[in-house]
C-alpha cells in the first residue's frame, strides 16, 4: 500500500491489518501524515521510494508533539472542532484524557458569558439602522402635527 506525503511516497507493509486500526486511530478527517504518524506508532513497517527502511518512530514523534502542542491550539478551533476532539475521546479514539477536558472547558468558557457581555453583543448586533431611526422620527412628527391641528380645531 502506497502513501503520498507532500512530495515524498511511502510504501506500508500493511501486516495485520494495521493501516486500518491507524486510519481509525487518528480519526476519520485526519490528514495522510497523521495515518502515517499512528501506523508509524503500532510499529507498521514503513518504506521510502528508494525501498529502504524508514526508522521506526520517526513520524510518531512528530505527530505525538503536534498532539502534545494541542491543548495550546484549543482556543483557534471553532466550537465544532472542539466537540469533534471530545467526541473522538469518547469514541476511544487516540485523545488524551487531558485534551478532553481541556476541549471542554474551552467550550464551557465560551457558553459563559456574563449578562453584561451579552446584552454589549446583543446591542451591537440589534443596532438599529439609520433609516430604521429616520421613519420612526417622521411618524412621530406626523403624530404631533395631528395632535396641535385637532387641538386647534377644537379650541380655535
Amino acid at each position: 500500500m502506497k502513501i503520498k506525503i507532500g512530495e515524498r511516497e511511502y510504501t506500508l507493509n500493511n501486516n495485520s491489518g494495521k493501516y486500518d486500526l491507524a486510519k481509525s486511530d487518528a480519526g476519520e478527517n485526519a490528514a495522510p501524515e497523521q495515518i502515517l504518524a499512528h501506523y508509524d506508532k503500532l510499529a507498521g513497517l514503513i518504506k521510502d521510494e528508494n525501498g529502504n527502511k524508514v526508522e521506526n518512530g520517526k513520524f510518531w514523534g512528530a505527530e505525538k508533539a503536534r498532539i502534545a502542542d494541542e491543548p495550546r491550539q484549543l482556543k483557534y478551533k471553532t466550537d465544532d472542532e472542539l466537540k469533534e476532539i471530545m467526541r473522538n475521546s469518547i469514541d476511544n479514539q487516540y485523545v488524551p484524557s487531558s485534551i478532553y477536558h481541556k476541549a471542554k472547558q474551552e467550550l464551557e468558557f465560551r457558553n459563559s458569558k456574563k449578562p453584561d457581555d451579552l446584552l454589549a453583543s446583543q446591542n451591537q448586533t440589534t443596532k438599529p439602522k439609520w433609516w430604521e431611526k429616520t421613519w420612526v422620527q417622521i411618524i412621530m412628527l406626523l403624530g404631533a402635527v395631528a395632535g396641535i391641528v385637532g387641538l386647534y380645531s377644537l379650541f380655535g
